[in-house]
């Protein structure tokens, strides 16, 4: 089964707040300009991104039955599950970047990971229509990863 992967096609948005993050980078400090053009790269996916400016957790808005493999934040962060992680490393090792990241709640208890940031920098189409099989459904929807029939 072949695994399709886009940040255009599933934007799946899930709400959380990176307190973490603004702390360690709060406005008025000399690191503060760094870290947000880090943020503008990993909404932009125009370049890799440093890891010291990377959030290292985010406090989810509300709390879920499920999470999906794959979803973006509000702050255009890509979230991607441990197992999400491991199939794009399959299809395309050591292309994407992905950054350890804790989930919390509010409460502060750790949703159950692996979860990573994913910077997503290098865009190619991997398809060679003439040799594949495929069907265009507009009828589905996804939860990040979907795989095609």
């Amino acid at each position: 089964m072949t695994f399709v992967f886009d940040m255009q096609i599933h934007k799946v948005m899930i709400l959380g707040e990176m307190h973490e993050w603004r702390e360690r980078f709060p406005l008025g400090s000399k690191n503060r300009k760094n870290a947000m053009a880090e943020l503008s790269a990993w909404r932009s996916g125009d370049r890799p991104n440093n890891a010291e400016y990377m959030p290292k957790i985010i406090v989810m808005d509300r709390p879920r039955k499920s999470w999906p493999d794959v979803f973006t934040t509000n702050n255009g962060l890509h979230v991607i599950s441990d197992r999400g992680r491991e199939m794009l490393e399959t299809l395309d090792p050591g292309v994407h970047q992905f950054f350890p990241l804790t989930l919390q709640t509010k409460r502060g208890l750790e949703i159950e990971g692996p979860w990573f940031a994913m910077t997503v920098h290098v865009k190619q189409d991997s398809i060679v229509m003439e040799k594949s099989l495929y069907s265009e459904s507009k009828n589905w929807t996804c939860r990040g990863i979907v795989p095609l029939l």
